[in-house]
Formats: C-alpha cells, structure tokens, sequence
C-alpha cells in the first residue's frame, strides 16, 4: 500500500541507459532494470528502439545534443497479444522504420505533438505528416498520437489533431485520446 501520490520503491522500474538507473536508484528504487533486446517482465518482452529527438539541425547545437542524445522508443509483445510500438520522443527517422518493419506493431503510439522552436525548421518529435506516413506504410496498424496540449511549443493539440484525423478521414484506424480516457483496443 503507498500514500497517495507516492511511488512504492519496491516496484520495477525500466530506464533507457546505467546513467537513468543511477538517478532513480539513488532516489530509492531497489528494483531498476535497463531495457536492451528482449528484456523480460512477467509474460512482456520490452525491446528498446532508437529514436531521436530533434531534427538534424537542432542535434548540431551541442547543448541540445546533450540534453536529447538518448532517447529510446520500446517495443512490447507478449504472446497471444498485440505488439505495441511505442516510439518516444522522436522525430521520422530510419529508426523508427527500422522498428516498423521489424516489429510489425498492432499498435503505434507517437509522440504526436509537432514541436516547434524559433529559429528552427525542425520539430522535437513527429507530427500529422508523420500520421499519414503511418497511417500508409502500416496498414494493419492502430495509431494513437498522444502529448498534445503538454508544452508551449507543442503546435497540435488534442483538438487540432482530432480535426486533422477527421478531415483526411483516419478515424477507423487513428485514435486521438482525451486526458484520461481509456482506449480497449
């Protein structure tokens, strides 16, 4: 049992890289596992895929380099389920073709905000031009964009994006969800 708002220290946590794992060990946590290829948990692998966030241009600025060089998508499958693609914070790029095909994703959740920052022609993550790659490339895939409505510099939000779906007809396979709704899918 944990107070409100309080995370018990006790259960597992994922992290991306050793340098997380000792950020949220030193807070406490006793059970802290970096995700690689196939990391077990229970019945779920979690598979870690690349991703990055920002464009070519931004990543050339060494600061933002440093605050944004790791990142990671995941991958989760469990036998008798539905593959999950989790792509992160990240823009298109050859990793996340890379875990389209090899994952072949049921469902594919992005970060789908569309970031933009002055002096910039770039993003942070994707946005509706990537929906549409999506929605083309992977057929027999859901697709949910979420992180809309989280950041000043964050161009689409829910209802823009709700919109967007609507008027390119993506409804039957492109789910834009609410702060707090459950999607069984």
């Amino acid at each position: 049992m944990c107070s409100k708002g309080i995370i018990p220290k006790e259960i597992p946590i994922f992290v991306q890289n050793a340098s997380d794992k000792k950020v949220v060990v030193d807070q406490g946590f006793k059970d802290v596992r970096v995700v690689g290829v196939n990391t077990p948990f229970k019945n779920i692998t979690i598979t870690k895929t690349g991703a990055q966030h920002g464009s070519d241009e931004m990543l050339c600025i060494p600061s933002w380099a440093e605050a944004c060089y790791d990142c990671m998508g995941f991958v989760l499958k469990s036998p008798g389920q539905k593959t999950i693609y989790v792509a992160g914070d990240t823009v298109w790029h050859e990793y996340v073709e890379l875990a389209l095909k090899k994952h072949k994703p049921d469902i594919i959740v992005i970060n789908g905000a569309l970031t933009r920052y002055e002096g910039f022609q770039g993003s942070s993550m994707m946005g509706p031009d990537d929906i549409k790659k999506l929605y083309e490339m992977c057929k027999q895939s859901k697709i949910i964009p979420v992180h809309m409505d989280s950041y000043p510099h964050c161009t689409y939000t829910t209802k823009t994006m709700k919109k967007f779906v609507e008027d390119n007809k993506y409804q039957d396979r492109v789910i834009v969800p609410v702060d707090g709704e459950i999607i069984e899918l």
